[in-house]
């Protein structure tokens, strides 16, 4: 091969490939959204009303007079913007809204069937919650509805188990719709290793899938995450019980907590919110009113009314200083004023032009 072909040939190949590797995210020039790179230059002109990151699929939903589409990395149209809300991809799938009636697409665009349904929710484990006329059931990726809308409420599958309310009354049923836990319960949360937090009387405590207990219902909160570490809260004590019940931490220096995700617990004192980890070691402490934990690990925190954003160490990546915070997996929308302003990432770096 002539040696000048080669050397266009290769650099042909890394254009390519830096392309490809390139992170597109949403920009704002006056009141209209693009797409720039990590470098802030323009990839995808600004025209939309508003615009959300990529996904892993290379998709994207943007908004224009209050419609919804979705395009691709290319900025090439793949669903058109003439629909309410269209959801996240899970599992291939997304839900799309049109007329206060739902159905699903493909990552290709392709609506898999008819706008049947009043209530949907993404795709857990092949299946997906749906509503019809105020009952609940499953469909599976076919649109065939695999259980029968007869629930008064459905939450979707977790590790082959899924919560049903019948009656106001919380059980489970197994992806065949068998009932392997009677609705006899106030409350349930999702199953996780085969222990699901259960509420009763007033009284929490933990069941398996055979509804046999493994905590006893004496605690005022319980929660159940990795590796089988359980949280419990008696009164305003903390219990964080880790390997198979062979280590028990007490905490008492807090009022209780509220909830418990990941490694991370979110504790109250005095009316304020603060997070310790699952060793009892204080992150956060509690002098914020409000503290909610998104889904790449940071938590956003409010005080005097603003809205801040703290990493999993307690450094502060976003001074309190928002309205709101949107997250979007490494970027969050932000707003001042209540209108969102437009996009900063974890290094505070603002992608508008004021």
């Amino acid at each position: 091969m002539n040696k000048k072909v080669f050397i266009v040939l290769i650099e042909v190949i890394l254009f390519i490939c830096s392309y490809a590797q390139m992170k597109l995210i949403p920009y704002r020039i006056d009141e209209k959204y693009g797409y720039c790179n990590e470098n802030k230059q323009i990839i995808i002109k600004p025209s939309f009303d508003f615009a959300v990151p990529f996904d892993k699929y290379g998709l994207a939903q943007v908004v224009k007079n209050n419609k919804v589409g979705i395009i691709n990395e290319k900025g090439e149209t793949i669903v058109e913007i003439l629909y309410d809300d269209i959801g996240e991809f899970n599992e291939g799938l997304a839900y799309i809204k049109k007329d206060n009636k739902y159905s699903f697409i493909d990552t290709s665009g392709n609506i898999i069937l008819p706008f049947l349904y009043d209530e949907v929710s993404n795709f857990s484990e092949g299946y997906a919650v749906v509503s019809k006329d105020g009952k609940y059931g499953f469909m599976d990726k076919t649109g065939k509805e695999v259980i029968p809308l007869s629930y008064e409420k459905c939450f979707p599958f977790s590790e082959g188990v899924a919560i049903i309310v019948q009656n106001n009354k919380y059980g489970c049923i197994n992806k065949s719709g068998k009932i392997i836990i009677e609705p006899i319960y106030d409350m349930l949360d999702f199953n996780r290793y085969g222990i699901i937090p259960a509420c009763k009387e007033g009284k929490c405590g933990h069941i398996d899938t055979a509804n046999k207990i493994i905590n006893k219902f004496i605690y005022d909160y319980v929660g159940v995450y990795l590796n089988r570490i359980f949280v419990l809260q008696k009164n305003s004590t903390i219990y964080i019980i880790k390997n198979n019940f062979k280590d028990t931490i007490i905490v008492n220096k807090y009022d209780g907590a509220n909830f418990f995700t990941g490694e991370m617990i979110v504790v109250n004192k005095n009316g304020k919110y603060g997070v310790i980890n699952i060793h009892g070691i204080e992150i956060i402490p509690p002098e914020y009113d409000e503290i909610r934990f998104l889904k790449n690990r940071y938590f956003t925190v409010k005080k005097f009314n603003k809205y801040g954003l703290v990493d999993k160490n307690g450094k502060f990546i976003l001074q309190t200083k928002y309205d709101l915070i949107y997250p979007f997996d490494d970027y969050f929308a932000v707003a001042f004023n209540n209108v969102i302003y437009g996009y900063v990432d974890v290094y505070g770096n603002e992608f508008w032009t004021k």
